[in-house]
């Protein structure tokens, strides 16, 4: 696997739409997952990914990517334990998209969807599409991008949320140019 190049990473979230929609929403809706996490990670899993006190407090990027990682490696052990778990791949999803890997977002994603999206917190409902769609966007998967983002529209449209639903059919309308 290639190293993450800092500006690479996200290139289709530069563009103005779509980087909103990764903004206050999706960090609010996965802050409970990142609470949850310490409660399954090792004591030396949570230790490692803490700063070193003799950093003066700063974190390097390396540093986050490092615990990113090891989320992902602890939401997969808990995986291979519960393999029919739709919430831990909901979450392992979340992380691989931040870490940039989109392959293994939408693969994650889809079991979500295929184990029964139902089986997670409807908090996430919507996001699963939402940020499947993003996730194919940076695949180059148009199509399947465009009919991700268009599910998470009308699931948006359904709870009301109509600023959601302007952005993501800005985003869709973007994809198809």
């Amino acid at each position: 696997m290639l190293a993450h190049q800092p500006a690479a990473r996200f290139s289709i979230l530069r563009r103005p739409t779509l980087r909103s929609l990764t903004s206050a929403y999706l960090v609010r809706i996965y802050i409970g997952t990142a609470l949850m996490l310490p409660l399954w990670a090792t004591g030396t899993v949570a230790q490692a990914a803490s700063p070193s006190p003799h950093t003066n407090n700063r974190v390097n990027s390396n540093a986050v990517l490092v615990a990113s990682n090891y989320r992902i490696d602890i939401l997969t052990q808990a995986i291979e334990q519960h393999p029919d778990n739709a919430a831990l791949y909901n979450s392992r999803g979340w992380y691989n998209f931040l870490d940039g890997n989109y392959t293994e977002t939408v693969t994650d994603y889809s079991r979500v969807i295929e184990l029964g999206i139902e089986n997670i917190d409807p908090v996430y409902h919507t996001s699963v599409y939402h940020i499947r769609g993003l996730a194919y966007a940076e695949l180059d998967e148009k199509t399947l991008a465009i009919e991700s983002l268009q599910i998470a529209a009308d699931m948006y449209a359904a709870d009301g949320n109509s600023a959601a639903v302007q952005e993501l059919n800005a985003a869709i309308a973007q994809l198809s140019e």
